[in-house]
């Protein structure tokens, strides 16, 4: 290693230490283990990579890290005599610095030591808005969490990754792994949702409403309509919101389940994400922004619909089979229009599991375009039956618009 190598590293270990001992300085002044000592110790690590590696001797690497836990005791001893509160966390980062200064010395784990760094001080930076964050958990969704933990990793390794029935589409591995991609996504909306506060805006209940899930997010925001005129602009902007966060979601579901076929759409279902985020914002300014409304949220790991959207998508995936079989591909399109009245995601996961084997790319794209007209349209209906005639009239005119620029833009890049 050249002169100019190390010294990036050194650097790079002083950089990520202080990056830590920056919070750890704002929030415990006076601590012995601020800025300096972090950016020290965490040098400290790299150095001692840096002479294990040059030296051929791996026990200098263990030999520190005890020194290291020496000091944390030592210094936690007397930050707990002198101020008789007990906390381990400045501690554990005492160690933590180290550990990952002996990582950033390595070429390969670079990026590992500056994600350390950037989680870390996000953790500490975040103290506040986390406590609340878990003191806000009830027992329930603990509990549900708990559940979830089994299902993406004991019960999903277990199961065998082959297809078990005789047309060859399902695959246990493959649909168990859309019940966890379901119950994750709408844990990632519902916890954004914690963190940031109660969905007490139009906003927030559209666009985290939407995460989970549109129909849903529809049903509720016209069922306020209905009782309550004064709210019916506000629910349209909170329904197209969800329908607009709906293209996002399918775009995210097929990035991860197929990859290609998230990258022919990302045009069509980009564009009409962004105009129905326009014309939500649109509406906001110009007619409500005083106004608010609140979505009531249900636990994220409601496992029920996601069990219910995996027993669909089985379904969809024999039918489409059959179909393809016996009618060719207008078979195909027939199926995602019928499923896509109900829901849009059993569309969009089926048309990736078929890709590549059963279909090709392009039949695929024109299945979840259809899913997503079908559902769109569907949910439009929602808003005449469940909602007021004057939220039907204004969820006519965006959907409209909506779906003009979603057929443009696919006429567009055809």
């Amino acid at each position: 290693m050249d002169f100019v190598q190390l010294l990036f590293k050194v650097l790079l270990a002083l950089g990520l230490g202080g990056l830590i001992g920056i919070d750890r300085e704002r929030a415990h002044k006076g601590y012995p283990a601020g800025l300096r000592t972090l950016s020290f110790i965490s040098l400290l690590g790299m150095l001692t990579s840096f002479l294990s590696d040059s030296m051929e001797n791996q026990a200098i690497i263990p030999l520190a890290l005890g020194m290291i836990f020496l000091i944390a005791a030592i210094s936690y001893g007397l930050t707990l005599y002198q101020t008789k509160t007990v906390g381990l966390t400045s501690t554990i980062i005492l160690v933590l610095t180290y550990v990952m200064g002996v990582i950033s010395y390595f070429d390969n784990y670079v990026y590992l030591a500056v994600a350390i760094a950037i989680i870390t001080t996000l953790i500490l930076t975040e103290k506040e808005v986390l406590h609340s964050f878990a003191r806000r958990l009830s027992q329930n969704e603990l509990l549900d969490a708990l559940k979830f933990g089994i299902i993406a990793f004991i019960i999903l390794p277990l199961l065998p990754n082959k297809t078990i029935d005789p047309w060859g589409v399902l695959n246990p591995y493959n649909l168990w792994f859309m019940v966890v991609l379901i119950l994750s996504i709408s844990f990632i909306g519902y916890v954004a949702a914690k963190i940031i506060g109660p969905s007490k805006g139009i906003f927030l209940s559209g666009l985290f409403g939407g995460v989970a899930s549109s129909t849903a997010a529809t049903t509720t925001l016209s069922n306020m309509s209905h009782k309550n005129v004064e709210v019916t602009d506000a629910c349209a902007v909170g329904i197209t919101l969800a329908w607009s966060m709906m293209f996002i979601r399918t775009l995210v579901e097929l990035y991860i389940v197929k990859n290609e076929l998230s990258i022919v759409l990302i045009m069509p279902f980009g564009m009409t994400c962004v105009v129905g985020i326009l014309l939500a914002y649109l509406t906001y300014k110009t007619k409500l922004s005083n106004t608010h409304a609140e979505l009531v949220e249900q636990s994220p790991f409601n496992f029920k619909p996601a069990i219910k959207f995996t027993i669909i998508l089985s379904v969809v995936l024999v039918i489409s089979k059959l179909a393809l079989n016996y009618m060719g591909e207008s078979g195909v399109y027939v199926t995602s229009i019928l499923v896509g009245l109900a829901d849009i995601t059993p569309v969009t996961l089926s048309a990736a599991s078929l890709v590549g084997t059963t279909i090709n790319l392009t039949t695929a794209r024109n299945m979840v375009i259809l899913g997503a007209l079908s559902n769109t349209l569907t949910k439009l209906g929602m808003t005449l039956i469940i909602g007021r005639k004057e939220l039907f009239i204004k969820m006519m005119v965006y959907t409209g618009i909506m779906l003009s620029t979603l057929v443009v833009s696919i006429l567009l890049h055809l």
